[in-house]
């Protein structure tokens, strides 16, 4: 399986043979939670901006080979010798756009599809990433305009002109982008969640998982249907809840989670040190945890100790087996 970090070795040899401006469009805070068809986009727009890369090196050529021209200021036969690094121009911004318009999808997917903390949190997310989108539109229909132009268009027109014009569609196109990047940061730090949670997504229905209470003030009451989940490959079987849950819990460390199998590589990385790396199955979430304390506040040292190469790491906790959310009296 391709992963994250396929792409971002992908990017890196891209960033060393591109002098593309494209390096920051890229949010590595999001990569771990790619599924297998937004990783396999975000690899065909390092391949596309490659191209578009090669077409900006073509016009350079061009542009070299006639400086004379342009030194001259004789901007008649200039435009009209130019004419292919003209049309180089436009072949990468167009390239520039199919690559951009792959990222800019991917991006509001997360956008539209994560846990918010706040109904108005997501809401503002939401219409931050609409404005991006319209951003974007704006970038398409004013490049619509330099499609399918004719040889003799491109001998007439002002060079200078046509690259201001193809500036400002690149710079609408990458801000409507670093506009995503934008939103996304700013919410994942008031617990928007893409793949971790402590949140009740964690304790959705499944046809492999019966409900569970996602509502702490409900956890005494009458929660007697079988929760069977999966750690390891061993099964556990929860009839019940203790009276007292400040009793018999177990506190882990989550370092990552996925909808699809991640690499034990991918996953040792997260935490080099661990002797064992668990897998819990949740519904459609592989969720890998390490360590198994009888506190939340040794777990969070552990937790702290784990931060430089799992920074989106947080405590999870389990009772009987199976997981509960976390609450201010478990702190």
């Amino acid at each position: 399986m391709r992963n994250a970090g396929f792409i971002l070795s992908f990017l890196l040899v891209f960033l060393i043979s591109s002098n593309a401006n494209s390096q920051d469009l890229f949010y590595s805070g999001v990569m771990h939670a790619l599924n297998r068809d937004q990783e396999a986009q975000l690899e065909d727009a390092i391949k596309i901006l490659q191209k578009a890369s090669g077409n900006e090196n073509n016009a350079n050529a061009i542009e070299g080979k006639y400086a004379k021209l342009e030194k001259k200021s004789n901007k008649k036969d200039w435009n009209k010798k130019t004419w292919e690094a003209k049309q180089q121009r436009i072949l990468a911004e167009e390239n520039y756009q199919i690559a951009y318009r792959k990222i800019l999808n991917v991006y509001s997917d997360i956008i539209m599809h994560s846990i918010y903390a706040t109904n108005d949190d997501k809401s503002e997310a939401l219409s931050l990433n609409e404005a991006a989108l319209s951003e974007f539109k704006d970038a398409e229909a004013k490049l619509n305009k330099f499609k399918n132009i004719s040889k003799e268009e491109l001998k007439i027109n002002s060079y200078d002109e046509m690259k201001n014009d193809l500036f400002e569609i690149h710079y609408l196109q990458v801000n409507g982008i670093r506009s995503q990047i934008s939103t996304m940061q700013k919410f994942m730090n008031k617990n928007m969640v893409v793949q971790n949670t402590e949140d009740e997504l964690a304790l959705e229905k499944s046809e492999k998982n019966t409900t569970i209470a996602s509502n702490n003030d409900d956890l005494n009451d009458n929660i007697r249907d079988e929760n069977v989940n999966k750690v390891n490959n061993k099964i556990y079987t929860q009839n019940d809840w203790d009276a007292n849950i400040n009793r018999g819990l177990v506190f882990k460390v989550q370092i990552a989670a996925s909808k699809v199998d991640l690499s034990d590589w991918f996953i040792k990385a997260k935490a080099p040190d661990a002797k064992n790396i668990e897998v819990l199955y949740l519904g459609d979430w592989n969720k890998y945890m390490v360590g198994e304390f009888d506190s939340y506040q040794e777990a969070s040292k552990h937790r702290d100790l784990l931060r430089e190469t799992a920074p989106d790491s947080f405590i999870v906790v389990f009772k009987s087996g199976t997981q509960i959310p976390v609450t201010d009296a478990m702190k």
